[in-house]
């Protein structure tokens, strides 16, 4: 029997249970039966089927053999089906009943967002269907520690600990128990007994990929592991937020999210957050919203606020809350391909100091430029800007002594030339290179460098 601070839906060997910190009241409510989940998310089971007697191994989809399954083509009027309004979890921007993403890079504060969210609509206060309301929030942390990182964060934000419940899968295997974190095409009974038991709720699943034992970036895969969990959001009247990572580098904003482009598809509402490092806010974008009007989508700031948390323990710790700025004019895909092309120049910027490096700290232009370019795709405007750029700083000399010789880009501690030839004689022309000049561009000479021409030479045309 489990403990009395702990809920348990039980199917064959496997329970998810959900555990509130602390409990203070029990509740009960009749479970519909596993045989009644299992058929509902009928689709949910393809490992499942691996793993029961009689069951036929699965195909290249995934999706199980099973000669006892039973399938029909149910086909419905138009007229038997109610139509509805469409109803929200956060006004206008994510519905419920639905898969809602968000995104970002580490460090952002993805999850504490989350965790803001479900604590303003646990509190009443999220302006949707549900405001003034109280509604449960269920959470599943692979990545985080429940005991130093989830509950202090939830201490900051004020959450009702009665009211959010660690969810987690308790498994036996030949009598010996043990807890692992929900596997989406595995558990998806499981978690759906504990949607309706709960719900309408919140589901956060920090991260979603960490739930999807296999491939994420095959869209198949994805698109099995996310519709049964689709299903069992649509019938309890639960929303789905799930955490992801973004892709390093810039790009559409529709292509960030890390794995397949299929859990972009399947989310009904997806939020990409990024640091605004010239305003100190994080900046969230609402890049995908199919039910919610134009207007009332966009981008929000806001502020990571760091604030001291007395733990159970007796210490203190310091943890972050979310501070709402307000509405922000810059986007996410902004910030992120501003990012990125900061980056790409630091990085071309690194590699020709080490290039130069390993060359006695100088080179020919020509030749630094045509490395980069045939070596790595960069292009010579590329390359050039990157060397302005660099630390230390490179500068880039017209040989001495040679009126048509070559650029020399150079460490501003390195002679252009060697020792032989530093010091040339004053008539040798050199000029710093500008941003916009190219290697081979012929220098215009110093006046007082010019030699008069010969006045025999003058003389000589005249006679002629």
């Amino acid at each position: 029997m489990p403990a009395d601070n702990t809920r348990s839906f039980k199917l064959n060997a496997r329970s998810i249970e959900t555990l509130p910190e602390p409990v203070k009241r029990k509740r009960r409510h009749r479970v519909q039966s596993a045989d009644d989940i299992a058929e509902i998310v009928a689709a949910a089971e393809m490992k499942k089927a691996a793993n029961t007697p009689g069951a036929r191994s699965s195909d290249s989809s995934g999706k199980p053999q099973d000669s006892s399954a039973r399938r029909e083509l149910v086909v419905t009027k138009a007229s038997d089906i109610k139509s509805t309004r469409q109803r929200f979890l956060w006004e206008g921007r994510i519905p419920l009943g639905v898969l809602a993403l968000f995104g970002g890079r580490g460090g952002v504060g993805k999850s504490t967002f989350a965790l803001y969210l479900g604590v303003e609509l646990q509190q009443g206060r999220l302006p949707g269907d549900f405001f003034g309301k109280r509604l449960p929030i269920l959470y599943v942390s692979v990545e985080d520690d429940w005991e130093t990182q989830v509950k202090p964060r939830l201490q900051a934000v004020g959450a009702d600990m009665d009211e959010v419940y660690r969810v987690a899968i308790s498994e036996t295997v030949e009598e010996a128990t043990g807890d692992r974190v929900p596997d989406l095409m595995l558990d998806m009974p499981l978690i759906l007994q504990a949607l309706q038991h709960y719900g309408p709720c919140v589901l956060i699943i920090d991260p979603i990929a960490s739930l999807i034992q296999a491939d994420d970036h095959k869209r198949n895969i994805v698109r099995a592991a996310l519709d049964p969990l689709l299903m069992a959001a649509g019938e309890t009247n639960s929303t789905v937020i799930g955490i992801m990572h973004t892709v390093k580098g810039g790009g559409r904003s529709n292509d960030l999210l890390s794995g397949s482009h299929a859990y972009y598809d399947a989310a009904r509402a997806v939020m990409l957050f990024a640091k605004d490092e010239a305003s100190d806010q994080v900046v969230m974008s609402q890049v995908k919203g199919n039910y919610a009007p134009e207007e009332s989508t966009g981008s929000l700031a806001y502020r990571l606020v760091g604030t001291q948390v007395e733990l159970d323990d007796e210490s203190v710790g310091e943890y972050a809350y979310v501070e709402i700025v307000g509405d922000s004019d810059v986007s996410v895909e902004e910030l992120v391909n501003r990012e990125a092309v900061s980056q790409d120049v630091a990085d071309r910027a690194r590699w020709i100091v080490s290039y130069l490096s390993a060359r006695g700290g100088r080179a020919e232009a020509a030749a630094v430029i045509a490395e980069g370019m045939e070596g790595i795709g960069w292009t010579e405007p590329q390359i050039k800007s990157a060397r302005m750029k660099a630390r230390p700083a490179i500068k880039s000399t017209k040989h001495p002594g040679l009126m048509n010789g070559p650029w020399i880009w150079h460490f501003d501690s390195v002679s252009p030339v060697g020792e032989e030839t530093e010091h040339a004689e004053e008539t040798s022309v050199i000029r710093e290179e500008s941003e916009d000049s190219a290697p081979g561009d012929k220098p215009v000479s110093s006046p007082r460098f010019r030699r008069p021409a010969s006045k025999n030479t003058a003389d000589q045309k005249l006679e002629k």
